[in-house]
């Protein structure tokens, strides 16, 4: 098309551009890797494009739902997190992608809560009709280290970058209007 990259979840009935950090621009090229699940796309301009469109085929697991969180990767902590090798460079900062569905715009709440349900962190984000994603930094307050993870004998360590980031172990992410 001259005018960017549209989607259709009805076998073409209606088509919603895909605006992915994607502008307005003549596209000549699409192809999907497969495995990777990551539409590549090349542009009149010789620009490429990667998005990942797993969440995109999932889209009928939507329907008549609210809000949908989908599958995320799984990160392997680093001791390193919040430091830097060199005093030059940025501290490493993790961050992970939340893939996720709501079926109105808005302010929504992300709550990330151990597997006891106990609330770790809370912050908003804004997300518009369809397929959103928010980033989180696997940062959480002090005051969470204090209370729960130090009552329950888990050892986290303040980070070069004054900051504490959640140990190993498996989290359960809420997203809520």
């Amino acid at each position: 098309t001259d005018n960017g990259v549209y989607v259709s979840f009805n076998k073409g009935e209606n088509w919603q551009q895909f605006t992915d950090g994607i502008p307005t621009i003549p596209v000549h090229d699409l192809v999907i890797q497969k495995e990777a699940k990551d539409l590549v796309i090349g542009t009149h301009g010789r620009s490429i494009y990667k998005a990942n469109i797993a969440s995109l085929q999932k889209y009928k697991e939507t329907k008549g739902k609210g809000i949908v969180i989908f599958s995320i990767p799984s990160i392997k902590f680093s001791s390193y997190w919040g430091s830097s090798w060199n005093k030059w460079l940025k501290p490493t900062t993790p961050k992970l992608t939340i893939p996720f569905y709501v079926a109105k715009d808005g302010v929504y709440s992300v709550e990330i809560l151990s597997k006891n349900k106990t609330l770790l962190k809370k912050y908003n984000t804004v997300a518009s009709v369809g397929f959103n994603y928010t980033n989180y930094d696997l940062s959480i307050p002090e005051k969470t280290v204090n209370t729960y993870f130090l009552k329950n004998d888990v050892e986290v360590k303040k980070a070069k970058n004054d900051k504490y980031y959640l140990p190993k172990g498996n989290y359960i992410i809420k997203i809520l209007d």
